[in-house]
């Protein structure tokens, strides 16, 4: 027999003595999933709103649910607490709010061969988003050649 056979054996009798899974009873029965999927969707709706005004919109609605349990409702559903939601805007709810304004811009230079040489050109461009459309014709377009 070797050292580490002797205290893998050890290791299982210890693990064997701990192991309380047959000592378990059930615990608290978790919330119902409708109950949950209306806290998720106030707390998505209403940014502001902290663990205790969703509680009381729920009471409202002649549900009980603690406090905790919504705070664990929304860890679960990855949603942070409302001082936090505030500041982190979801990319969905900013596109929407922003979708008229928003542009996307790209450049890249090319290699022409002209009479006069080898020339290289920086182009620029713009394109609005929302339309897929470029710049209009009256906004100013720069050139530049490098040598």
């Amino acid at each position: 027999m070797t050292p580490d056979t002797i205290l893998r054996g050890y290791r299982r009798l210890v693990a064997q003595k701990y192991d309380g899974s047959q000592a378990r009873r059930p615990g608290r029965p978790s919330t119902k999933p409708d109950i949950a999927a209306l806290v998720v969707r106030m707390a998505q709706e209403n940014p502001t709103w902290g663990y205790t005004r969703i509680r009381g919109g729920l009471k409202g609605l002649g549900h009980e649910v603690a406090r905790n349990t919504i705070k664990a409702i929304l860890q679960d559903h990855g949603i942070a607490p409302a001082p936090e939601r505030r500041t982190h805007t979801p990319w969905k709810t900013f596109l929407a709010a922003h979708w008229e304004g928003l542009a996307a811009a790209d450049s890249f230079t090319v290699e022409v061969l002209t009479l006069g040489g080898l020339v290289r050109y920086s182009v620029f461009f713009v394109m609005r988003l929302k339309t897929r459309a470029g710049a209009s014709p009256e906004s100013p377009v720069t050139r530049t050649t490098c040598g």
